[in-house]
């Protein structure tokens, strides 16, 4: 079992300062490889989803906001966020271990976007054709009050895809598939 390191006053000795490094360095690794696991799990599931010969041109992070009307780019980006892969057709992206939920959207489904940028931070909001797409929604019910957790159908019409910076790989991939605005 890891436990972190406690800064209280500078170690005494040698010894001491090489157990107070190592200890750091293990705890660094350990998140570390936690941190790359669920992302190569959820790349699995997007690259499942490929056609036959189709290439990958870029892979990365994005964030997605729960409401894509009401959003404040330096809240949005925090957290694991989402594994994304753009190919020449697409733009797959998932949250979650579960098949179920890996978003897809084709570029030729795409009327319009918009690129939005508070400080380093950049989104693309995609103005698109109605897909259906699962999404997290309360079980029950009543006046305005609700509670519970279930999974239904919705159609949408708009995306938002938020990067930690405008020039990640991912982001500019998908830049470069959409049509130019006139």
């Amino acid at each position: 079992m890891l436990h972190r390191v406690r800064n209280e006053g500078a170690p005494s000795g040698p010894c001491e300062r090489a157990q107070v490094t190592a200890a750091r360095r293990v705890w660094v690794e350990y998140c570390g490889a936690m941190d790359t696991e669920y992302f190569h799990r959820w790349m699995y599931l997007l690259l499942a989803r490929l056609e036959p010969g189709e290439q990958v041109l870029a892979r990365g992070r994005a964030f997605e906001p729960s409401d894509v009307l009401r959003f404040d780019l330096s809240r949005v980006i925090s957290g694991p966020g989402c594994a994304v892969a753009v190919t020449e057709r697409c733009v797959l992206w998932v949250s979650r271990d579960d098949d179920r939920w890996v978003r897809s959207l084709p570029f030729a489904l795409v009327r319009s976007y918009a690129e939005i940028t508070q400080a380093h931070r950049y989104a693309l909001a995609l103005d698109h054709e109605s897909i259906e797409r699962l999404q997290s929604v309360a079980a029950h019910q009543l006046l305005w009050w609700s509670w519970g957790n279930a999974e239904a159908a919705h159609s949408v019409t708009s995306t938002v895809l938020a990067f930690s910076r405008r020039d990640t790989k991912a982001a500019r991939a998908i830049r470069s598939r959409l049509p130019r605005p006139y």
